[in-house]
């Protein structure tokens, strides 16, 4: 899969109101491109507390996805920290959530709890 094609299946495939961690009160996307948190970059917002959001933009994804695909397809926390360190230590939940937001998009499938593997 390209990141061409893994773009198109997430603006196509997450709506608002998506669960990407099953039902429950967390990891919902409250917000999808064309929604923008800079003024600049386009993204998804996703609900990760009571009262606490992360967004995560397309370049984000874009940057992950590509170097998955270097890391014999496989995205984990490993190549979220080599990419976003900081990002990681404040908020380690955008993890999973860039992990489920490939899944729901059918960009990956999980492996296991800490890996999944990009299509």
């Amino acid at each position: 899969m390209t990141w061409g094609e893994a773009e198109i299946n997430l603006r196509e495939n997450i709506v608002i109101n998506d669960h990407l961690a099953g039902f429950g009160h967390y990891k919902i996307v409250v917000n999808t491109p064309p929604y923008t948190f800079n003024k600049v970059d386009e993204a998804f917002k996703i609900k990760v507390g009571k009262n606490s959001y992360i967004n995560i933009s397309l370049l984000m994804l874009q940057l992950l996805f590509e170097e998955s695909l270097t890391n014999n397809n496989i995205y984990n926390r490993n190549v979220f920290k080599k990419i976003y360190p900081h990002e990681y230590e404040v908020k380690p939940c955008y993890v999973h959530s860039v992990g489920k937001l490939f899944v729901k998009a059918n960009i990956a499938v999980q492996l296991n709890s800490r890996n999944y593997r990009i299509l």
